[in-house]
């Protein structure tokens, strides 16, 4: 170059094919002694994925969760879920799990320090408390037996409860009671009944509404819900209702929801329904681009529902694959 300069820099522009890359690819749940057919004409090898339990499909998610580099309140809740749930492994180490109880320790103690005044929490420290977010720390707490203090959120929840508040604050305020191990006597009964006849609801509100009756052992609308039941082609379940697509109401949040109202609900055999709900998130996790739910709430919330679920895979027997045509093998 004839450019008189004392500055200058060399780069290289890689020059891409034209066109875009694709994969093409499905996702099936093989059960007994189901046989399948694996074809391809458009690509010169196929790599085929074979995972015997859930515990196997679900831990790239658990991996993730405990690889998160941001903590927000959701998000430390979620790592929290992540790290228990690594911990439900036999096969680990007695230094991994020593690792994984410091980092849980951790993580307490921040959502801890984190408390507001009220005994609730909001999104960051020293923003207003939120419902689902305070929700979603106690429900977790609470599962995992993990001691937090509770006297000013019984005090800010009972409070909720009362004749002037908004039918939201008071289903609210009647969850978080519940989950905090009050016993609803019979005026705290009919204060959950009650809210049937509420006209201002919003469609998250009478699902929560729903999965608070499931668990006092009340009646739930089963008709109102299967309104919003869809079948894939592959007979998967989920539930399409009209949503905000709001990080804890969309579609697969509010299906989710549902498995645990069907989950809590000790009167109603779903254990058919429950999995084919299963088979579905399976099937959106495997579709996804990223091959993971679509964010931490998601799926530490479908790990901490499924738990139950991931700690009886863990100790099925393998499962036996055999391969036959161009590829002879077993695995």
């Amino acid at each position: 170059s004839d450019v008189c300069s004392s500055d200058l820099e060399k780069r290289k522009v890689k020059i891409m094919p034209q066109g875009v890359a694709c994969t093409d690819g499905r996702f099936a749940i093989l059960r007994d002694t189901l046989r399948m057919s694996l074809q391809s004409t458009k690509a010169d090898s196929v790599t085929v994925r074979v995972m015997s339990t859930q515990s196997d499909l679900l831990q790239d998610e658990v991996t993730m969760l405990t690889h998160y580099p941001y903590g927000c309140n959701e998000q430390t809740t979620s790592k929290l879920i992540g790290f228990i749930t690594a911990n439900q492994n036999p096969n680990l180490t007695k230094h991994q799990r020593k690792t994984n109880e410091k980092k849980i320790e951790e993580l307490v103690k921040t959502l801890k320090e984190r408390q507001s005044s009220n005994g609730l929490w909001g999104w960051w420290v020293s923003d207003k408390y939120s419902h689902w977010i305070s929700r979603y720390i106690v429900e977790t707490l609470q599962k995992y037996h993990i001691d937090f203090p509770k006297e000013n959120t019984l005090i800010t929840c009972g409070k909720l409860i009362e004749r002037d508040k908004s039918s939201s604050d008071k289903l609210f305020g009647l969850t978080m009671l519940h989950l905090l191990g009050e016993k609803l006597d019979y005026q705290y009964q009919t204060m959950v009944s009650s809210l049937d006849t509420v006209k201002d609801l919003t469609l998250q509100d009478s699902l929560d509404l729903a999965e608070l009756k499931a668990k006092c052992g009340l009646p739930v609308d089963y008709e109102w819900l299967n309104k919003y039941r869809e079948e894939t082609m592959k007979g998967s379940v989920y539930y399409r209702f009209k949503n905000d697509r709001s990080v804890y109401s969309n579609e697969m949040m509010n299906t989710l929801q549902v498995y645990r109202i069907l989950q809590a609900d000790s009167l109603r055999d779903s254990k058919d329904e429950m999995q084919k709900i299963r088979d579905y998130f399976y099937n959106q996790k495997t579709l996804s681009r990223t091959s993971h739910w679509r964010n931490t709430y998601e799926s530490a919330m479908i790990l901490r529902t499924l738990s139950d679920d991931l700690k009886q895979s863990l100790g099925e027997e393998k499962k036996k694959v055999r391969f036959t045509g161009a590829m002879q093998e077993e695995i």
